[in-house]
This record gives C-alpha cells, structure tokens and sequence, in this order.
C-alpha cells in the first residue's frame, strides 16, 4: 500500500509540475537541456527541500548523505528535460 501511495504521490507531483510548466507564460529558451534542468531542479527544490521534509516524509536534505541527494537531483532534471521536450513536441504537432 506504501509503494503504491508512494508512485501515486509521484505521479501527482510529476503531473502537477508538467501542468503549472505547460500554463505558464512563455519564455521559452532556445536549450531544452537549459530549460529542462531548469523545471526539474525547481521540482526537485520545492520538494525536498520544502514539502518533504516539512511533512516529515523525508529528512532534511543537511541530514542526508551526498549520495542520497545526487540521484533524485539528477532524476528530476531528467524528468524536467523529457518534460520539456515532450511539451515542445506536442505543441508542434497539435
């Protein structure tokens, strides 16, 4: 039940951020790589270092380990360029 809370949750979260992504004004950059990085590391900063531990769901990031915040840094910014440019593409196709 924990997992499934847990990938929901993500989901969520992910989705949120695609949304608030896809409806704010445009300023789009030339560089998805820029722009990408940009959206996951502000995914990754309102998370972790906000509602996550101010929930109590994860420990604050001074109290972790460097290897514990570098895999999430790097998935969210890999979320945030797939987001980007899956966005690029469908507004160029629809």
């Amino acid at each position: 039940l924990e997992k499934a809370a847990a990938k929901t949750l993500a989901f969520g979260y992910g989705t949120t951020f695609g949304a608030l992504y896809a409806t704010s004004p445009s300023g789009e950059t030339k560089s998805l790589l820029l722009e990408g990085s940009a959206l996951g590391l502000a995914a990754w900063g309102v998370g972790y270092l906000g509602w996550l531990p101010a929930t109590g769901l994860m420990p604050a990031v001074t109290k972790q380990e460097p290897r514990q915040i570098a895999g999430p840094i790097v998935s969210h910014i890999l979320f945030g360029i797939v987001t980007v440019g899956i966005y690029r593409l469908l507004r160029r196709i629809c």
